[in-house]
């Protein structure tokens, strides 16, 4: 099931291929104090000459000192590049943060420390790094987009948002000052990346629609992203983020409506099919969902979470060998460290234990394997600790934190779905349909939740 706390529209940290290919424009780093690589088509595959063999020590010259030796922050700047060249990501960090201990105030050292830091999700580091960007250039827009995005990820829309529209404060003069190549303290020839990097401003503004929807101000969210369709009216990204956030507001055929938009501009839209399937499915239409599912299947073969969503439907049509074939197969298919750490991917486990134990099948042993790898902090070992009637709801729920009330429903929500699950497993249809009142009550509009309002609670009674 899509996420809808995912930025998948405007994502601007800078790739690290894209901020390398960049950056070896304007500053070579063919080694920490050489010289940039020659453009000469032949002068990587030019046979050497029968003397190429014999150095004549007569015209060697000495080696460039290192950035050690050196010991000033342009040349730990220029030896991270070097790193970075070689796709040596962490130590090139270790530079930037050196160059920032020699040079506290190097704009330079500071934004590079920062766009690394953000790639290798090292956000503390980074927020740090803009937080002196900041404090040196109060009128810094890029630096405030960067944090919000930031803050967001960090569960912190408030502060995210109150950053948004500082970024979209300063961006016009901003803006000019790249443009004029007049940023203090930060060297001209990285301007270039500033001028890549910095988005326009209606798409800080979406941006800040997504981040007003996560603290409920859909009025407000709506107004953001209608002013950027305005500017894009062609652009298939702010019809996708309004059907969003549509869908957050429970107006189904709304949502509906602007993703079938993108969907007849680009048939192949994953996005928005995906986006279509989960209106669907929170309406009730789980056929429909299904077949947008699928439909995105073909479209993204590996995608673990497509299956996770087309073995939600079929729980919702009772089938749950099938569900349970596509959770398995989702779960094998999340291989990579990135998705191993993502929320719905932990979620999955609990799914696998639900649709085993429905169908009368030991499960209680894998999810404890699993329960046994996660850090107490994480919110699925609080739910599955309380599933396991290894800690209370009441302490689950006290245990959990987050500066977003919208995150804190939809983890209540989620504990007492999976308890209410629990429930069902051990025959007990009372208390199972409290749980399930409880959850719908709290996030009506968290995936599954709806499975059990109206008619199918009446059925437990």
């Amino acid at each position: 099931m899509l996420n809808l706390n995912q930025r998948s529209f405007f994502c601007v940290a800078l790739p690290v291929i894209l901020m390398t290919l960049l950056l070896l424009g304007f500053w070579g780093c063919s080694s920490p104090g050489g010289s940039p690589p020659s453009s000469s088509p032949s002068s990587s595959t030019a046979a050497p000459s029968p003397s190429a063999s014999v150095p004549d020590s007569s015209k060697e010259s000495a080696a460039p000192p290192s950035a050690e030796e050196s010991g000033d922050s342009d040349s730990y700047i220029q030896t991270g590049l070097s790193h970075m060249q070689t796709n040596q990501m962490e130590k090139a960090l270790e530079d930037f943060d050196k160059a920032v201990e020699l040079s506290p105030d190097n704009q330079t050292a500071l934004m590079l420390s920062a766009m690394l830091s953000i790639d290798l999700e090292k956000n503390d580091n980074a927020l740090k790094r803009l937080d002196a960007i900041i404090k040196s250039n109060p009128d810094h827009a890029l630096a405030y987009f960067m944090k919000a995005q930031i803050l967001e990820k960090n569960d912190d829309p408030e502060s995210a948002e109150q950053n948004y529209t500082l970024a979209m404060e300063k961006h016009a003069g901003f803006l000019k000052a790249v443009k004029d190549q007049n940023i203090p303290g930060f060297d001209t020839k990285f301007i270039p990346i500033l001028e890549q990097t910095l988005p326009e401003y209606s798409e800080i503004q979406i941006n800040r629609g997504l981040c007003r929807s996560d603290l409920e101000e859909y009025d407000k969210s709506l107004e953001d992203i209608n002013a950027y369709i305005k500017q894009n009216p062609t652009s298939p990204q702010g019809y996708g983020v309004r059907g969003i956030v549509y869908v957050i507001m429970e107006k189904y055929p709304q949502a509906i409506d602007d993703f079938n938009r993108n969907l007849k501009k680009d048939p192949q839209d994953l996005m928005a099919l995906v986006s279509r399937g989960m209106a669907y499915q929170q309406m009730g239409d789980v056929q429909k969902a299904l077949a947008d599912f699928q439909q995105a299947l073909k479209l993204a073969p590996d995608d673990f979470r497509t299956y996770a969503s087309i073995g939600y439907c079929y729980f919702a049509l009772g089938d749950f060998a099938q569900a349970e074939t596509n959770i398995n197969k989702a779960i094998s298919l999340a291989t990579t460290s990135e998705d191993q750490q993502d929320e719905e991917y932990k979620n999955l486990f609990l799914w696998q234990y639900i649709l085993r134990g429905r169908q009368g099948k030991e499960a209680k042993e894998d999810l404890e394997k699993f329960h046994k790898s996660l850090t107490e902090t994480d919110p699925v070992y609080t739910m599955i600790s309380v599933v396991l009637d290894k800690t209370s709801p009441e302490e689950g729920l006290n245990s959990f934190t987050s500066k977003s009330q919208k995150k804190v429903k939809e983890f209540k929500s989620k504990l007492y779905f999976y308890l209410g699950e629990e429930y069902l497993i051990r025959k007990d249809k009372e208390k199972a349909r409290q749980c399930f009142e409880k959850s719908h009550e709290t996030n009506s509009t968290w995936e599954w939740s709806w499975v059990y309002s109206g008619s199918e609670l009446d059925k437990m009674k």
